[in-house]
């Protein structure tokens, strides 16, 4: 299996509308520490001219690989709420009912289902193993 890892950039212009741009798509090979993570991300910035002075955030999985990777990189870390959800309705999946965990889905469908696609495809396989109607989103 091969990891690969994504590169946005996210700003505001001077007109304060937000602007984001997929810069690079970045093959992993071998362990995601974080040193290897923030290594890979140096070369990319570097390759891309970014200063690591005007970048701000690092945006990412609550991985400890990648929160060890913000740190060398002396970013400030801001995990995606999608990703903390998932976990969350994972942990209570093992703990109740599937009729309670449908409520849940159906109450997180707009956060999760329609902001990323990665949540959205996390989503939509809950929901399909829930057994509920298609979506109309989808």
């Amino acid at each position: 299996m091969k990891g690969f890892s994504i590169l946005y950039l996210h700003y505001v212009t001077e007109e304060f509308k937000l602007r984001s741009w997929t810069l690079e798509v970045m093959e992993l090979p071998g362990i995601h520490t974080g040193t290897i993570i923030a290594g890979k991300l140096r070369e990319v910035m570097n390759a891309w001219g970014l200063c690591r002075e005007n970048c701000t955030r690092f945006g990412h999985d609550s991985g400890s690989n990648m929160v060890n990777a913000a740190e060398h990189l002396y970013f400030g870390n801001t995990p995606c709420l999608a990703h903390e959800l998932h976990l969350v309705v994972l942990l209570d999946l093992e703990k109740n009912s599937m009729e309670t965990m449908q409520g849940i889905v159906q109450s997180f469908s707009i956060i999760i289902g329609l902001h990323s696609e990665g949540g959205r495809v996390e989503f939509k396989d809950v929901w399909n193993k829930l057994s509920k109607p298609k979506h109309k989103e989808w």
